[in-house]
């Protein structure tokens, strides 16, 4: 799925017959035919007119906005799908506590059984790395998911596991730019910033997907209900966090 990724700042997205045109004080710097592109990111102070916007509506591709921070500003998608009694039977799921504690120790213990294996490919990789305590914390968080009773103390044995993938991981980098843990909101050094810019696009990937699907991305299961806030992307996010 390839991505058009606009990041210099004062360009502007045209449409031309059947393709993009990137443009700079008038002239053309780059030319992309539509089949090409699956979505558009744009960041900070970049122009896209009104034609380039209909043109990526009609063909069913989404864009995407950024401040050129990273953060996600918004995200300009075609209609959504028209499958209403999917999005009944999401809404009737997400008022069932029991339903909702299930799918969330899925959504968990699939996110700290994809750190663990990468722990261990490292190690498998690099011999010299001892990340043992690291990997036995998280398989002990892994067993104690299915004795939770409520999405709070879930939400304990995910942190436990996490804190101790990112212990693992801090020396896998060796501390590199800085990193001595996982950290936001400013993030502090270039892993974190990095980091989270990864999260921030994965999350605008997992919005694309829910929405076109059909599924209300702000309703989750495992991430209450906050205003403004993707809750469906982000519980679907977790499992791949670790890719990032």
């Amino acid at each position: 799925m390839a991505t058009l990724y606009l990041i210099d700042q004062g360009l502007k997205l045209c449409k031309t017959s059947r393709r993009l045109t990137v443009e700079r004080d008038g002239e053309i710097v780059a030319e992309i035919p539509i089949f090409k592109v699956d979505r558009v990111f744009i960041y900070g102070n970049i122009q896209i007119t009104t034609q380039a916007i209909g043109f990526l509506l009609g063909e069913g591709i989404p864009t995407a906005f950024f401040y050129t921070d990273g953060r996600l500003k918004g995200i300009l998608q075609p209609m959504k799908s028209k499958d209403i009694p999917l999005r009944v039977v999401q809404f009737k799921k997400a008022t069932d506590p029991e339903f909702s504690l299930e799918l969330a120790k899925i959504i968990v213990k699939g996110k700290l059984k994809s750190q663990k294996r990468l722990l261990q490919r490292f190690m498998k990789n690099h011999p010299e790395a001892d990340f043992q305590r690291e990997e036995e914390q998280i398989e002990m968080a892994i067993e104690s998911v299915d004795r939770q009773t409520s999405l709070s103390s879930l939400l304990g044995v995910e942190g436990a596991g996490t804190s101790s993938y990112f212990s693992a991981y801090k020396r896998m980098i060796r501390e590199w730019g800085g990193f001595k843990g996982r950290k936001r909101r400013p993030p502090p050094d270039p892993i974190n910033a990095l980091l989270s810019y990864g999260y921030t696009v994965l999350t605008a990937e997992m919005f694309f997907m829910t929405y076109t699907a059909g599924f209300e991305p702000y309703l989750g299961f495992y991430h209450g209900v906050r205003y403004g806030r993707p809750a469906l992307a982000l519980d679907l996010i977790e499992e791949f966090r670790h890719v990032v």
